[in-house]
């Protein structure tokens, strides 16, 4: 199984080499990202070949992985593209300390839970702390008025984070610090916090609408 190639020499040598090659390209894969595409492109191989991961790993050379990251830097320049044009929000001053402490509830539990989820908890990580930079210079632009605008990758960021660390809440995977209930319908208390304070910025869970 292509989970059994991940402890071996040539695979994690690989899985380095493509996450320095994405790194170049401008495409910043954290966690245990490298090693998750390069396993799937070892499985999809082998199902073509009709061989085993092992054996179709020997088939993955560097100008494969070298085409593979500059697959991701293009897709990598597209998202910044796109979410730079993000349409910014407007967030009562007010409103802003909510985001704060939303965004680093999904920080701490991401610092809880990078031991077996560590792809997801580094992705939360960068994206909430991010978001906090730039929810910070956005009140500091203000220069105390009751408003400010809140827009970009910063805004994008935000919703990242929120929304896939209700999902993570949700869905059981990550344990929740709240009272519950965590077992279906409704959500807990901590889940509906964070859909509020998720709306501030403009986004909402999948599946809401």
């Amino acid at each position: 199984m292509a989970g059994d190639i991940r402890n071996s020499k040539r695979f994690r040598e690989l899985a380095a080499l493509l996450r320095e090659r994405a790194g170049r390209e401008g495409a910043t894969l954290v966690g245990g990202e490298a090693e998750d595409l390069l396993a799937g492109r070892v499985t999809a191989i082998a199902a073509q070949l009709g061989v085993t991961p092992r054996t179709a790993l020997g088939y993955v050379s560097e100008d494969n992985l070298e085409l593979l990251a500059q697959q991701l830097g293009s897709l990598a320049g597209e998202y910044d593209d796109a979410a730079e044009a993000a349409e910014p929000v407007v967030i009562l001053t007010s409103d802003a300390g909510r985001i704060v402490a939303a965004l680093g509830m999904a920080v701490k539990l991401a610092a809880e839970h990078v031991e077996g989820h560590q792809a997801d908890a580094l992705g939360i990580t960068a994206d909430g702390a991010d978001a906090l930079v730039g929810l910070g210079g956005a009140m500091s632009a203000a220069k105390g008025a009751g408003e400010f605008r809140f827009g970009g990758q910063h805004l994008v960021r935000a919703r990242k984070a929120l929304v896939r660390t209700i999902e993570l809440i949700g869905d059981g995977t990550w344990a929740c610090p709240c009272e519950g209930p965590h077992d279906g319908e409704p959500a807990c208390r901590l889940q509906r916090q964070l859909t509020g304070d998720l709306r501030l910025v403009g986004g909402w869970v999948p599946g809401e609408h």
